[in-house]
C-alpha cells in the first residue's frame, strides 16, 4: 500500500464552471461493465488544460511542486454519470478494488450525500465468485436480469467485507486512496439527479518515496 485514504473538499477554486463542463460533455456507453453508467472520452483528449491541472493538483497532496516537475506518471480521468436500474434493484455498489492502479481519485459532482463512497475490509482469504461478477456486468451492459438474481448475488458477494469508512457525497470533495483498497458505491443515483463524479485513476506514479512506505519507516 502506497497512500492513505485521503478527504479534500473545495478542491476545485472554479467548481462551477467544471459542472457546467460536465454537464455538457457528450457521453458514451462504458466499454467495459465492471462499473454502471455512462462516461465522456478521457480528459486528456478533450480537455488537456483540465486533465493536467486537476492531476497535478492531487498529486500536490503528496508531493511538492518541485518533485511533481520531475514525476513520470499517468492517469486515466473521465467524468461519469450513473443512474440506478428501478426500485427493485438494490442501489448500493459492488464493493471491489482498482488494483491495477497505484492511486485512485474520485471527485463528487453531483448526487444526494447518502450517495457517496465507502471503504471495506476483507474478512475472509480468495478470489471473488467469477459467476457473482459475471450478473453484474450483464446487467451493467443493459441486459435484463431478475432483479432477485441479481439482488441475491450482490448480497453474497458483498457479505464477506466490513465496512470501515464512509464517505459522504458533497459536490467539490474528492477523497483518494490506495488504489487496493476495498470500495464501493453508496448509491446510484436516479433519471432526474444523476450521481456524477470524475474519477482518476494512476496507473503509473515513479517517485523516489510514497506516504505508507515513509510512515512505516519511522520506529
Amino acid at each position: 500500500m502506497y497512500f492513505p485514504i485521503t478527504v479534500v473538499d473545495n478542491f476545485y477554486d472554479n467548481f462551477n464552471q467544471i459542472k457546467t463542463l460536465a454537464d455538457t460533455t457528450l457521453y458514451y456507453r462504458k466499454q467495459t461493465f465492471s462499473m454502471p453508467g455512462v462516461e465522456s472520452k478521457p480528459l486528456n483528449e478533450i480537455y488537456p488544460l483540465l486533465y493536467k491541472q486537476s492531476c497535478q493538483k492531487i498529486l500536490a497532496l503528496f508531493f511538492n511542486r518541485h518533485e511533481i516537475r520531475d514525476l513520470n506518471w499517468s492517469c486515466n480521468s473521465k467524468f461519469e454519470k450513473i443512474i440506478s436500474y428501478g426500485k427493485d434493484y438494490k442501489k448500493e455498489g459492488w464493493i471491489h478494488n482498482d488494483d491495477n492502479n497505484k492511486l485512485s481519485a474520485i471527485l463528487f459532482l453531483q448526487g444526494e450525500e447518502n450517495e457517496g463512497t465507502s471503504f471495506y475490509f476483507n474478512t475472509q482469504c480468495g478470489m471473488f465468485d467469477s459467476h457473482r461478477l459475471t450478473v453484474k456486468e450483464k446487467l451493467h451492459s443493459g441486459l435484463n436480469i431478475d432483479p432477485k438474481e441479481y439482488n441475491f448475488n450482490l448480497e453474497e458477494h458483498n457479505k464477506p467485507f466490513k465496512k470501515i469508512l464512509t464517505v459522504p457525497n458533497i459536490p467539490n470533495r474528492i477523497v483518494l486512496f490506495d488504489s487496493s483498497i476495498f470500495h464501493a458505491a453508496d448509491g446510484l443515483g436516479s433519471k432526474e439527479k444523476p450521481r456524477m463524479i470524475q474519477t482518476f485513476f494512476f496507473g503509473n506514479i515513479n517517485a523516489d518515496s510514497f506516504p505508507i512506505p515513509e510512515l512505516k519507516r519511522i520506529k
